[in-house]
């Protein structure tokens, strides 16, 4: 009697999409620091710390601040630049697959040439569409930033930015903090997507 082997379903784990690794990572830099931002400007505005406590925990911070936004910016560059060289790559490749099938239906290429070529072009121009997709989906992570942060988030930010950014002219601060202030807010209010 012959023994029958049932085979049990491989289950592949599910891929989680990282936004391109360092991206996400930026991305949650920004998070963090828009909301420490947030909350360190809503406490100035209450009177709850005195401008020389926000100006120290503020300065502790504002370089982290300027690097994840150059971060920020430079991955936006690199993926927008990638997406030009995979898409001038396809284009190229798409030629060539067009040159060939000609060939092919001239008889101006034997049949085990024009196969090994297809397969190759093929390979090709999956691996360039692979990168543009990528390149593609990590250009809307970044541009996407506003819906990763944190609502209430937002909702302070439009708060601040109601009335011509009326709560910096009633705060009880010095005119060069309340220039900063709203310099501050409106690189939120930017950041955030809030007009």
């Amino acid at each position: 009697m012959a023994l029958q082997l049932e085979t049990v379903a491989q289950h592949q784990p599910e891929v989680k999409e990282t936004y391109c690794g360092s991206t996400l990572a930026n991305i949650d830099e920004l998070k963090r620091l828009i909301s420490m931002d947030v909350k360190l400007t809503r406490l100035l505005l209450a009177g709850k710390i005195a401008v020389e406590q926000y100006d120290s925990v503020y300065s502790g911070y504002e370089n982290r601040f300027e690097r994840a936004l150059g971060l920020k910016d430079m991955h936006l560059r690199r993926f927008q630049e990638d997406l030009g060289v995979y898409q001038k790559k396809l284009e190229a490749v798409q030629e060539k697959k067009e040159l060939l099938e000609a060939r092919k239906e001239i008889g101006d290429t034997q049949e085990d040439s024009y196969l090994l070529k297809k397969r190759a072009i093929d390979w090709d121009m999956t691996r360039f569409q692979a990168g543009i997709e990528r390149s593609q989906r990590c250009m809307r992570a970044i541009q996407q930033l506003p819906g990763h942060v944190d609502p209430r988030d937002v909702s302070e930010v439009e708060a601040f930015m109601r009335d011509s950014l009326g709560v910096v002219k009633k705060a009880k601060v010095d005119g060069n903090t309340k220039k900063k202030l709203r310099k501050r807010i409106k690189r939120l209010a930017q950041l955030v997507c809030v007009a």
